[in-house]
């Protein structure tokens, strides 16, 4: 088999090269770094959006609730999914969720001044949305691991599949150092917040996790029509 010979750091320097010429799955990790990068700014900046907006930190334990509720309620949604459509449009579905759920919540808050029971309702549907996104993810590398090895003979999906957790964990890092360095520059102090922290604190909560999404969105549809080409 070609992967059985040529020295240890031949390998590996071949398969990064054969990753890097496959668009569709530097599309895929794209996904999942970004999806890694805005999604969960939305645990982090949800205790200072709750001490801040709606005025109870304490609350933030029913907005999380609400979260993992609704990843728990999406599972059978993307179970039964799941053997019937593309796992690419599976995907947009999942995200579409997510978007819906944070950017309602926005709306709700800024025009509405929506009280907790409605911003439960948005988080429960951003975490339908989340169980897709976190459990797909790994189905679309295996799919993209198995159409690479097939095409270039060459065993390069466990290294697709580390360049995946790593991107994963360093998007995450950057969200966590964003959002410190968001309030830091915004003026952010825990005994006063001014006008421009609480705008920051809104943005990390509700819009950047939606942006994240809608980013995804773009981006699995041009993985889709590549795979249809």
């Amino acid at each position: 088999r070609p992967w059985d010979t040529g020295a240890p750091l031949a390998r590996h320097a071949g398969g990064v090269t054969l990753l890097l010429r496959d668009r569709s799955a530097l599309r895929i990790l794209a996904v999942g770094a970004t999806a890694s990068l805005f999604l969960p700014l939305f645990n982090k900046a949800c205790v200072y959006f709750a001490a801040h907006w709606i005025g109870n930190a304490a609350l933030t334990s029913w907005l999380l609730g609400a979260l993992v509720t609704g990843q728990v309620a999406g599972l059978p949604l993307w179970l039964y999914l799941s053997p019937r459509w593309p796992k690419t449009r599976i995907m947009q579905v999942a995200h579409a969720l997510s978007a819906a759920g944070f950017l309602l919540a926005a709306l709700s808050f800024a025009v509405l001044h929506a009280a907790l029971p409605l911003l439960m309702v948005c988080a429960f549907v951003a975490g339908m949305g989340l169980s897709g996104v976190y459990a797909l993810i790994w189905a679309l590398l295996s799919d993209a691991a198995q159409a690479l090895e097939q095409r270039t003979q060459a065993a390069v999906g466990g290294q697709l599949f580390a360049w995946a957790i790593f991107l994963q964990k360093a998007a995450m890092g950057v969200g966590a150092g964003l959002f410190g360095w968001g309030l830091s520059y915004s003026g952010y102090q825990a005994d006063f917040v001014n006008d421009a922290a609480r705008q920051t604190l809104f943005a990390f909560t509700f819009p950047l996790p939606a942006l994240g999404s809608l980013i995804c969105i773009v981006l699995l549809n041009a993985a889709d029509q590549a795979t249809r080409q």
